[in-house]
């Protein structure tokens, strides 16, 4: 569905679960009003960043702002827990985003700050 939308990002499931796009405003609302209609035990919008296109006499397409080039479902070394619970590994994930120039943004989702991991 991103990827029919002209969405980049990526989706991670298990715990936490996390899904990330970028796009137009209008677009963004319309994938996130549809994803909220599936069956969820709990989903919430946890950030979101407006940022405009045209200002003060400056234009920029939306490819620069974009930190990915599609829509992909990732997972790091999941590990099950209880069950049917798997969680990520969140230092690989840290990374990941760290690579995209993003790295900011896994504090303001998990509330901790991230640290790659070593090998």
């Amino acid at each position: 569905m991103a990827a029919d939308m002209q969405l980049t990002g990526f989706c991670l499931p298990g715990k936490p679960g996390i899904i990330c796009i970028e796009g137009y405003k209008e677009i963004c609302e319309e994938f996130w009003h549809r994803v909220r209609r599936w069956t969820w035990k709990k989903i919430s919008c946890k950030h979101r960043e407006d940022e405009p296109i045209e200002s003060e006499g400056e234009s920029k397409t939306l490819k620069e702002f974009r930190f990915f080039e599609n829509f992909e479902e990732i997972s790091f070394d999941a590990h099950a827990f209880h069950g049917r619970d798997y969680h990520m590994d969140l230092g690989k994930f840290y990374q990941y985003l760290d690579e995209h120039k993003c790295g900011y943004i896994f504090k303001i989702l998990l509330g901790v700050d991230g640290k790659i991991p070593t090998t």
